[in-house]
């Protein structure tokens, strides 16, 4: 059994655990914090492959506490890996009253425990520990919303489990809201705790697993989503995962990105991209006459020529036989195979 990790950062993530994978030859694959990135397991011909949210989380819990202190807490990592909870921070330090600190896992409990919100900040997209954590400690969870394919609305509710947030703004507006009225704080952090005693316990999450792997038996929940289902055609799975390992890396340093897709680039690149819940993704007009699947046309936007040519890309995603416009300004340039 391998033990997915981090997939979501790094050179190359997602190549070079395939590989590995492949060559190994596992049995079975689990991930527990990148629901999202399962399906390029199923591609590659894996037929046991699940997903356990927070299956490596410490339970550590803490009397549920009335009377908190009045800021947002932090315990954890912001380093070079992290440069958008960096900002986050940075931002809610100047507007909140914030304690940012690094600690054991006891300590962290404690903190989430006495403190009226407890901040998180994934480091790309993925369903991280400190969510659990914080859940287990009975603290009111702050967190950023992810990707309906990470799997984050199957198990917490925004709003009832904990108080999410898509932008730096709406994370400040969320935090100042929160320690403005203390009793709906508290009640996001019952709610959750609940959530997290009925559901997630590790003790729990251990028999699922091996009841997976020596009885076959595996909820529906866990099971890896199916693969996108558009058009491949001109599109080798090799070149997907490095366009999209791309792509995953520029959401990874930016805040909100800008994407264009152009003349020739089969819709699979499209599919693999939705994940990536804070790019802004587009299509220039012209290019797609095809009727685009509902997935896609909800996502992305339609520009006409003299838009995009107005606009700054941070990336282009052009066929190699087409190019794109050199009036198109943009950071980055990236091609694929021409579909015809």
């Amino acid at each position: 059994m391998l033990c997915v990790g981090d997939t979501q950062h790094c050179p190359s993530p997602l190549r070079k655990v395939l590989d590995y994978a492949r060559h190994a030859k596992y049995d079975f694959v689990l991930s527990s914090h990148n629901r999202q990135h399962l399906h390029w397991f199923a591609e590659v011909g894996f037929t046991n492959v699940a997903w356990f949210p927070g299956i490596k989380v410490r339970h550590l819990p803490r009397p549920f506490e009335m009377s908190r202190k009045s800021c947002v807490s932090f315990l954890g990592n912001a380093g070079a890996h992290h440069p958008r909870r960096w900002r986050l921070l940075q931002t809610l330090h100047r507007a909140v009253p914030l304690v940012a600190a690094r600690g054991s896992r006891d300590y962290a409990a404690d903190m989430c425990a006495s403190s009226a919100v407890s901040f998180n900040a994934s480091l790309n997209g993925d369903l991280n520990l400190r969510v659990f954590e914080t859940l287990s400690a009975g603290g009111c969870l702050l967190t950023d919303r992810l990707s309906v394919q990470s799997g984050l609305n199957l198990i917490l509710k925004d709003g009832e489990d904990f108080a999410g947030y898509d932008s730096v703004d709406e994370c400040v507006e969320q935090a100042r809201f929160l320690l403005a009225h203390p009793d709906v704080a508290l009640k996001l952090a019952r709610s959750g705790h609940g959530a997290f005693v009925s559901s997630m316990l590790p003790e729990r999450r251990a028999a699922q697993l091996l009841s997976w792997i020596f009885d076959g038996e595996l909820d529906e929940l866990f099971r890896c989503p199916r693969p996108p289902t558009g058009d491949a055609r001109g599109a080798p799975l090799a070149d997907r995962l490095r366009i999209y390992e791309e792509l995953q890396e520029l959401h990874r340093v930016e805040e909100s990105p800008h994407v264009l897709f152009t003349e020739g680039v089969a819709e699979a690149y499209l599919l693999d991209a939705l994940d990536l819940s804070r790019l802004r993704l587009s299509i220039l007009i012209g290019d797609y006459r095809a009727p685009l699947r509902p997935e896609i046309a909800s996502r992305y936007d339609r520009v006409a020529r003299d838009r995009a040519e107005a606009l700054s890309w941070d990336c282009v995603v052009a066929a190699d036989t087409t190019g794109v416009p050199a009036s198109i300004p943009r950071q980055k340039l990236l091609t694929v195979p021409h579909v015809p």
